[in-house]
């Protein structure tokens, strides 16, 4: 989130928004790739974070549109 912290309105924000939503995404599917090497209960609450922080970012995309 640091980068954006100049991004303040407009297009670059929601961009930003975007941008972030899809690490998360991608940060999702990597805990599920490793639920092979790290515990169960670990990758189901890593990915549950991220699903929350996905929804936020979504929210903030559609109020920013």
């Amino acid at each position: 989130m640091e980068e954006g912290y100049e991004r303040k309105a407009g297009k670059e924000i929601i961009n930003f928004f975007r941008m972030s939503k899809g690490s998360a995404g991608e940060a999702k599917d990597r805990y599920k790739r490793l639920s092979r090497i790290l515990p169960e209960e670990i990758v189901s609450k890593r990915v549950a974070v991220l699903n929350e922080i996905r929804a936020m970012l979504e929210s903030l995309i559609k109020k920013w549109n």
